[in-house]
Order: structure tokens, then C-alpha cells, then sequence
């Protein structure tokens, strides 16, 4: 018979109390070295001399690669901010290069307008009138040829349709053009003539004709504007300078002494906006009442008489918007401003208005 003897191995040993104590410190320990606790221990298990010299190099490993970090993202965000700039160059020249474009297009379709026959010239009204707003807005200039031309011819188009609109449309680019400093006259801030009453009118007799001149006699008497030797007889227009005024605006006319009242005048508006929106114009009377006015001269006084309403507009930026067919005194108004030319306008309503 075999015996056999089974003995305990370092394996199957079971533990004592000290390996017991021993496991439970171990784990303990393990658990506890978290955040601080791995450093210390790290600390405890390398010593502190070597502890150190093992987080200096864990620290300049980590700084260098946060230095080449940022080198290259400055590098990349540098060439980027250059590649932005770039581009911002080249769509500002693009820019630039459209722009000439549109002028150099504008300039050249009121060109061709001016160049047509009279009928196609009448039928492409609707496109003259869109040319002449793009040039407007685009500040483009044509030869004084050009705006003369364009003029003659709406003048003499005043049976086609869309007439109206572009010979506004006309107008107003055309004092544009001819007024150099027109943005000072275009400001928001530009006050209203009728703030204040106009320079009145006042007659100047010559010394001759007060010497010679009867009692009854009827003579047309010039205006200062037409009149090149002060020395004669000659009429001073009331005047407005530097304001903003609009013809088809009752409230505004009503506040004009004298000239509100349906009654004959002359007046000058000198350096002024003019606005017209194509209503009726208070200002130009089919029948005025007579004016008199009396002249004094070293002499005599004499009392003339002024028939008829004149304005005249010197200098002026005209922004005028009509949209169809004006009344009476609106047309002739238009009409008036279409066959002159210049930086003077003269308008006489009824047309045959006379000064004796």
C-alpha cells in the first residue's frame, strides 16, 4: 500500500495576520495615489534629488513642444493673414476695374443716344431715361456736345410717351454736371429759401431818361441779369441765395412776400436747390396780377409797372422727379429749361411776360 502525503506549498499556503496587514496597506496605497498623491509618491519612490531632475526634463519636453506649437501656428496664421490681404487687393482692383467699366458703359449709352435719329431717339426714351440715372449716380461727364444734343432732342419730343420722366431725369444731371460744388447743394442741412423774405426788387433810373422821360410813356425796362451797362435804366430782381426751394410746394410760396400773392415779379434764385416733383406751381400764375414798382433817380420818381412772373436760376441744382404729365405751368417750365443751355435759366410765365 502507498501512502502519499500531501504537504502545503508557499502556494496553497493559507495567509497570516501579518501578510493580511501587509495586502490591506498595499491597496490603501494604490487608491490614496491620485492627482498629489502619484507626485508624492513618485517623489518618495525615485527620491528628491532624482524626482527633480525627472520633472525638469518632463517640463522642458513639454515647453518645447508647446514653443514649436505656437511657432507654427504664428507661421501659418502669418501666412494666412498675408493671403487674406492679398486677396483684398486683387478684388479691390477688380472693384476698381468694374467701376471704370460702368462709367466708361454709362458714358458711352448717352453718347449713342445723342447720336439717333430723331424717331429711335423718341422710342428708346424708356432706356435714355436709365443711362441718364446711372450716369447721374455714377457722376459721369459728356462733352457739352453731347448734353446739348440730348437736350435738342427731348426738346423736340415732348408727343412720345415717357417723355416727362426723362426730360426731369435730364434736368437734373444736367445742372449736376454743370454745377461744381453741386454736393454743397445736395447737403441735408441746406436751409429753405422761405426762412427768410428775398432782397426785394428795386427799379434804378437812369439819369438820361428821368431828363428826358414823359409822364405815360411805356418802355420795356431790362433786368440787372441782361442788362451789361448799369448805367441805364434797369430792374434788380429779388433774390434768394444758398437755400433749398420747391416749385410745386404751396406752404413754401406762401411765405414769399408780395410774389405768393398771384401777383407779377421778378426774382433770381442764385446757387440754390431747386426741387420739382411735377405738382402745380403756386409761383407761375396763368394771369398775375400787375406790380408796380416805383423807380427813383437823382431827379424824378417814377412808377413803373411789371406784367408777367420771371425767374430766373443762376447756378442752381435742379433735382427734379416727374413721374407723368405736369400741369400747364409745369410744362412750360420743363419745356423753358430743355431749349437753354449754361449755368443761367430764365423762365417767363406766361411766356410773353414783360417788364414797362
Amino acid at each position: 500500500m502507498q501512502v502519499f502525503a500531501n504537504f502545503p506549498t508557499e502556494d496553497t499556503m493559507p495567509l497570516n495576520d501579518a501578510d493580511r496587514a501587509w495586502i490591506r496597506e498595499a491597496i490603501r496605497s494604490a487608491h490614496t495615489r491620485e492627482g498629489l498623491g502619484k507626485l508624492t509618491g513618485f517623489i518618495k519612490d525615485w527620491g528628491g534629488t532624482g524626482a527633480a531632475i525627472a520633472i525638469l526634463i518632463f517640463v522642458l519636453a513639454k515647453w518645447e513642444g508647446y514653443v514649436e506649437f505656437r511657432t507654427s501656428t504664428n507661421i501659418r496664421l502669418d501666412r494666412i493673414e498675408k493671403g487674406i490681404g492679398t486677396i483684398e487687393n486683387r478684388l479691390g482692383a477688380v472693384e476698381q476695374t468694374l467701376v471704370g467699366i460702368q462709367y466708361d458703359l454709362s458714358r458711352q449709352s448717352l453718347i449713342n443716344h445723342a447720336s439717333l435719329p430723331l424717331q429711335d431717339f423718341k422710342a428708346n426714351l424708356p432706356d435714355l431715361s436709365s443711362a441718364i440715372a446711372a450716369a447721374q449716380q455714377q457722376h459721369v461727364r459728356v462733352s457739352s456736345k453731347v448734353t446739348e444734343d440730348l437736350g435738342k432732342k427731348l426738346a423736340a419730343s415732348t408727343d412720345a410717351p415717357h417723355f416727362w420722366p426723362t426730360a426731369a431725369e435730364f434736368i437734373s444731371y444736367r445742372s449736376q454736371v454743370a454745377t461744381a460744388d453741386f454736393q454743397n447743394l445736395i447737403r441735408p442741412d441746406l436751409p429753405n429759401c422761405t426762412d427768410h423774405a428775398p432782397t426785394p426788387m428795386k427799379l434804378i433810373v437812369s439819369d438820361e431818361e428821368a431828363k428826358y422821360g414823359k409822364a405815360g410813356d411805356v418802355a420795356n425796362v431790362p433786368d440787372l441779369l441782361n442788362e451789361t451797362d448799369k448805367n441805364k435804366t434797369h430792374l434788380v430782381p429779388a433774390v434768394y441765395k444758398d437755400c433749398r426751394f420747391t416749385l410745386d410746394s404751396p406752404e413754401e410760396t406762401s411765405r414769399i412776400p408780395n410774389l405768393g400773392e398771384h401777383r407779377s415779379y421778378i426774382l433770381t434764385f442764385r446757387h440754390c436747390q431747386i426741387v420739382y416733383r411735377g405738382g402745380p406751381i403756386t409761383l407761375l400764375t396763368p394771369n398775375p396780377e400787375p406790380t408796380a414798382i416805383t423807380g427813383k433817380s437823382r431827379e424824378r420818381s417814377d412808377v413803373y409797372i411789371i406784367t408777367g412772373q420771371t425767374v430766373h436760376f443762376e447756378n442752381c441744382l435742379f433735382l427734379f422727379a416727374i413721374n407723368s404729365t405736369p400741369p400747364v405751368e409745369g410744362q412750360s417750365l420743363t419745356v423753358q429749361l430743355l431749349a437753354q443751355r449754361g449755368q443761367r435759366f430764365t423762365v417767363r410765365f406766361p411766356e410773353s411776360a414783360t417788364q414797362s
